[in-house]
C-alpha cells in the first residue's frame, strides 16, 4: 500500500457554504505532513472529515486501502485523533481518563496498562496522574488529549493544533514525540506556526479557503520561503549602489539609522538561493564594515500569496497547453 489516505475530490458544505472544496490529499504510511492554513481555510473541517467525525457530501476517501463509507469503524480503530480542544472528563483524574479512553479502543488487562504506562511517559505526565483533568493547566491537557490520542499505537495519528498551550520546554518535547511517532506512523498536524513545520514536518500541505494550494516536501517547502525571504544588513557606509552588491542582489530599500549606520533591505538575484555569505565577501573586500546581516523569513500570509500565485500560473499553463 502506497498511501496511508487517499482522499479524491473530497468536499463538505454547511448550509451552502464550502468549507472542503474538492481537495485531493494523499499521506504517506509513515512521516509528519504538515497541514497549513488561516483561519477558516478549512482545516479543522478536512481533518474531521479523515478522522471519521464527519461524512463528506461528495468525493471518496480511503484510509488504509478502506473505504471511508463501508468501513468506518475499522478505520476508526486504528486512526488516533486530538481535536482542537482536548475532549477530557473534567472530573476523572489523569490515569482515570487513559484508561476510560483506552478501554474505548478496545484495550484491557495488561496491555492497557502498558498502553497507558507508555503514553504517560512519552508525554511526560508521570507528574500528574492522581491529578483531575480539569484542575490541570492547558498545555498539560493538550499533553493528557496527545496521550490519549496515541493509545493503541494508531498508524494513523491526526492532530488540530495540537501545541496550542504548550510551553517552550513542552514545545521541544513535543516535538521529539512526533518525529519518533512518524518512524513508524502517519502523522497530520494543523497549525499557523511556520517553526512548527520546520522543526517536525517531512512534508506540507497549504490550504486556503478549502482548497489544497500545494502539496510539496519540506525541502521545497523551505525554497519557496527563501524565495520571499528579505535579507537585511547594516553597514558604515551606503551599499545601495556599490556594484560588487548588485551583481548578487536587488535593493528593495535603503536608509540611515540614528546612529549613522545604513540599513539595507535586500533580496537574492537567484531566488532561491542565500546570498549572505558572498554579500559578506563582497563588502569585506570593499572595507565596508558589517555589524548585523540577517534573513527575515516571509510570514504564512506572503507564503499563501505565493502559493495562490503559483498554483493560478499552473492553471494557466495547464490551459494554454
Amino acid at each position: 500500500m502506497s498511501h496511508c489516505v487517499h482522499a479524491r475530490n473530497l468536499t463538505k458544505r454547511f448550509a451552502g457554504f464550502t468549507a472542503v472544496d474538492a481537495i485531493n490529499l494523499t499521506l504517506p504510511p509513515r512521516g509528519v505532513t504538515g497541514f497549513l492554513g488561516p483561519n477558516g481555510a478549512g482545516k479543522s473541517t478536512t481533518i474531521r472529515l479523515l478522522a471519521g467525525v464527519l461524512a463528506p457530501d461528495e468525493g471518496s476517501l480511503n484510509i488504509f486501502g478502506l473505504d471511508s463509507t463501508h468501513h468506518a469503524a475499522e478505520i476508526r480503530a486504528r486512526v488516533g485523533y486530538l481535536p482542537e480542544s482536548a475532549p477530557l472528563h473534567p472530573e476523572l483524574t489523569v490515569t482515570e481518563f487513559l484508561f476510560y479512553r483506552g478501554r474505548l479502543r478496545g484495550l484491557c488487562g495488561r496491555e492497557l496498562r502498558n498502553e497507558v504506562a507508555t503514553a504517560v511517559g512519552r508525554c511526560d505526565l508521570a507528574a500528574v496522574t492522581s491529578t483531575v483533568t480539569g484542575k490541570l493547566s492547558k498545555g498539560f491537557q493538550q499533553r493528557v488529549g496527545l496521550a490519549a490520542s496515541m493509545l493503541g499505537s494508531p498508524e494513523l495519528l491526526i492532530l488540530d493544533e495540537p501545541s496550542v498551550g504548550l510551553d517552550p520546554s513542552q514545545l521541544v518535547s513535543f516535538r521529539n514525540l512526533l518525529r519518533e511517532f512518524g518512524t513508524t506512523a502517519a502523522v497530520l498536524f494543523s497549525t499557523h506556526v511556520l517553526t512548527e513545520v520546520a522543526a517536525v514536518c517531512d512534508d506540507v500541505v497549504l490550504i486556503a479557503q478549502g482548497k489544497v494550494l500545494a502539496h510539496e516536501s519540506l525541502p521545497t517547502f523551505r525554497e519557496r520561503g527563501l524565495r520571499e525571504a528579505v535579507f537585511v544588513v547594516e553597514s558604515d557606509k551606503s551599499i545601495a549602489s556599490a556594484p560588487e552588491f548588485l551583481a548578487l542582489v536587488y535593493v528593495t530599500r535603503e536608509f540611515m539609522l540614528e546612529d549613522g549606520w545604513h540599513h539595507t533591505e535586500f533580496r537574492a538575484r537567484e531566488r532561491s538561493t542565500d546570498p549572505r555569505e558572498r554579500v559578506a565577501a563582497a563588502l569585506r573586500a570593499r572595507s565596508i564594515a558589517v555589524r548585523a546581516l540577517a534573513r527575515v523569513d516571509p510570514t504564512l500570509d506572503a507564503l499563501f500569496v505565493s502559493a495562490v500565485e503559483a498554483s493560478k500560473l499552473h492553471v494557466a499553463k495547464e490551459q494554454d497547453a
